[in-house]
């Protein structure tokens, strides 16, 4: 374990070993910089990193609701996987020697906020550079990277000049990491991305690691090296529940529930860090883990809701501030997460938050928005306190929420909503869990209002050819903008992409195509993921070359191999295949019921 005194011992090594590099950088432009200025500038990055470590080495779970934790009190490392090779991650400097240039993508619960908080503190260890930890869930399109990270350095202590900051990163004696770019609002992104790849090449000679979920523009990011969290195995799994403080006797069962069973027949559960907590958080109220991750989300709030009523030892019984019944807290809440969720707000200032939750909360008797926000933050804990602003205990609580919000919509008011994200939020849900829970939770009305409604449009603008295989073909050949077969894609933005280990696909649709809704039912509804051929002997011709939608409709044989060869193409059989599935499924659902009336 990595002890405070031992950090700040080595905080002050660090600074002073950059010291000299930094002040030859400033002397090449400011002649005068002073005696003076250097202890000031000393100081302050020193400053920084005492109150960063101060502040990112103390973290709340949902395990630690109230009182923050040292991080490496129950911290279990995740490894990394890079091109199929395991990277050990105890180390950042395993890391860096591969690349100055980082991505870490995982899905959501994995620890890679968790992990990017252990790079930090790890370096300040086994580093000779000067770590700076950014929170991205901030940014937006007026920032400036620069200014951006020079504001939260200040924050946190950094009392100088900024263009010493300026001239300091130019030694590249840095290490920035950069936590939450799946954070950042989608309508800032492409802003944000375009601010990064110019501070990457100003500043080139530092050390970037930038943690997200899976994103699709990232194909786009050449300099950056991608590497992939790995879920965690039964060992680790096992090693993390050690580490936590919790109630020896749930735990010792759970663990030996976890060894003999639990973690094999959950393993999309229990390699999921944050959702092996919840799973130790529901044990104890439940003997069994569903499969479906609805149902473990509505235990997990079931759980959340109750146990502040066992807390105390002589089962004293603390009431809800709020005073509201169970169903009208589950309904505000979900009222809350849905209005969150297409705002694209993960993170709210108190007054944000309170106007949220005075609109989710219009209709139900003694509402008192105030006693809500506390109850949700000390009671439930499914929101917490970052500083002066509110955020999820974890993004995937509003995920859920927010598919049982469109759950309980009427048909209609269902058909509708379902369509406009659709419609304006598809680079966000095709990442997400909302519409795939929904599908769980009701999918007689999913496929009814959600669908095959969009089929049914698709459906009436089709062309009339021999088979309805090319009819579909042929609808979205005259629909695409782009297609670009490449070893070297750096399209930054495109709605398709099927790769091969050496070239992609990369396909860039008109508006009236929602590819990312496609790519969902294809991802739901295909019987076998057929695996794309090999793409390079099968495109030779046409490398690196801007396909046009001429050669695609006059093309017989490239026709035939897009069809028959390429997950494209299994994607067009497959959705062409799903409307007379499903309208002949309703069909006969809506004849059973009339016989039994009959």
């Amino acid at each position: 374990m990595i002890s405070e005194v031992e950090i700040l011992g080595k905080i002050a090594d660090i600074v002073e070993h950059n010291s000299e590099k930094i002040f030859n950088s400033i002397l090449r432009r400011i002649k005068d910089f002073s005696e003076k200025s250097k202890i000031e500038l000393r100081t302050a990055f020193t400053k920084y990193l005492e109150e960063s470590f101060k502040k990112h080495s103390m973290i709340k779970t949902i395990l630690y609701k109230n009182q923050p934790k040292y991080l490496y009190d129950f911290f279990e490392c995740n490894d990394l996987k890079l091109d199929g090779d395991i990277i050990d991650c105890s180390n950042v400097n395993n890391i860096l020697a591969i690349s100055n240039f980082n991505l870490i993508v995982g899905n959501g619960g994995m620890g890679k906020s968790t992990l990017m908080k252990h790079f930090f503190i790890n370096s300040l260890q086994t580093c000779e550079l000067i770590p700076l930890f950014i929170e991205l869930r901030n940014f937006n399109d007026n920032d400036n990277l620069l200014d951006y990270c020079y504001s939260i350095i200040s924050d946190l202590g950094f009392k100088s000049d900024k263009k010493y900051f300026k001239y300091a990163l130019e030694t590249g004696t840095f290490m920035l990491v950069l936590d939450g770019f799946d954070e950042i609002s989608d309508c800032y992104k492409n802003h944000f991305r375009k601010q990064l790849f110019s501070f990457v090449d100003k500043f080139s000679s530092n050390y970037y690691l930038v943690s997200s979920r899976p994103c699709e523009q990232f194909i786009g990011w050449t300099r950056f090296t991608k590497f992939d969290t790995v879920p965690f195995s039964k060992d680790k799994a096992i090693k993390l529940i050690s580490h936590i403080n919790y109630d020896k006797s749930i735990k010792e069962k759970f663990l030996l529930k976890l060894e003999e069973s639990l973690y094999d027949k959950h393993k999309s559960f229990a390699s999921n860090p944050l959702l092996l907590n919840i799973m130790l958080l529901t044990f104890d109220n439940y003997a069994e883990i569903p499969e479906k991750l609805h149902i473990f989300y509505y235990q997990a709030f079931d759980t959340l809701y109750s146990i502040h009523d066992a807390t105390k030892p002589d089962g004293f019984k603390r009431d809800l501030k709020s005073k509201l019944p169970y169903d009208d807290f589950k309904m505000v809440f979900s009222c809350f997460c849905f209005r969150s969720y297409i705002k694209s707000k993960v993170e709210f200032t108190k007054e944000e938050i309170l106007e949220f939750l005075d609109e989710a909360g219009k209709g139900v008797q003694n509402f008192v928005k105030e006693d809500y926000l506390e109850d949700l933050k000390s009671a439930v804990c499914l929101i917490c306190l970052d500083g002066l602003n509110y955020c999820f205990i974890h993004r995937s609580f509003q995920e859920y929420f927010t598919a049982v919000y469109l759950k309980n919509l009427d048909d209609d008011l269902q058909k509708i909503v379902c369509r406009n994200i659709i419609d304006k939020m598809s680079s966000s849900f095709v990442h997400d869990s909302v519409f795939s829970m929904l599908k769980d939770m009701s999918n007689e009305r999913f496929e009814k209002n959600v669908v095959l409604p969009y089929l049914s449009n698709i459906e009436e603008k089709l062309p009339k050819y021999e088979n309805r295989i090319k009819n579909f073909y042929f609808y979205f050949i005259h629909h695409i903008e782009i297609i670009n077969i490449g070893k070297n894609i750096d399209n930054l933005e495109f709605d398709w992409l099927s790769r091969d280990r050496n070239v992609a696909i990369l396909i860039v649709f008109n508006s009236e195509i929602n590819s990312h809704f496609l790519f969902f039912l294809y991802t739901k509804y295909c019987i076998d993921k057929q695996s794309t051929l090999n793409l390079e002997k099968l495109f030779l011709k046409h490398l690196n070359t801007k396909i046009t939608n001429e050669m695609l409709i006059k093309d017989s044989a490239l026709y035939s191999k897009i069809i028959t060869e390429t997950s494209v193409g299994y994607m067009i059989r497959t959705i062409s295949n799903l409307y007379t599935v499903l309208s002949e499924k309703q069909k006969n659902t809506f004849s059973e019921i009339e016989a039994l009336f009959n």
